[in-house]
Parts: C-alpha cells; structure tokens; sequence
C-alpha cells in the first residue's frame, strides 16, 4: 500500500489529468467521470490512512 506522501502526489497527478480531460472532453464524458471516480478513490485511501495513524497516535 502506498503510503501518504505517495497518495497525495498521486491525487495532485490525476487531478491535473482529470482537468486536461475536462477541458478536452467536457465534464460529463465517460473518460472524466472515470478519472473523477479514480481521484475520489485515492483522497479515501489518503484520509483512511491519515484517519488511523490518528488513531494509532492516540493510543
């Protein structure tokens, strides 16, 4: 699993992806939607992990 740094650098990659393809393809095409989902999936996993090293830091 990849580890904070390497999601939040991930998110800010395909968030530049997503807003080229936006501009390209405009905000309802199927590609951007995909990208937009693939974005939501890693800002999860960035604040899944952040929300348990919390948690293992109030232990």
């Amino acid at each position: 699993m990849l580890g904070k740094t390497s999601i939040h650098s991930l998110i800010e990659k395909k968030r530049n992806e997503l807003n080229t393809l936006a501009d390209w393809y405009g905000y309802d095409s199927e590609i951007v939607l995909a990208k937009s989902r693939e974005v939501d999936d890693d800002i999860n996993k960035y604040y899944s992990l952040v929300k348990r090293k919390r948690t293992k830091d109030n232990k």
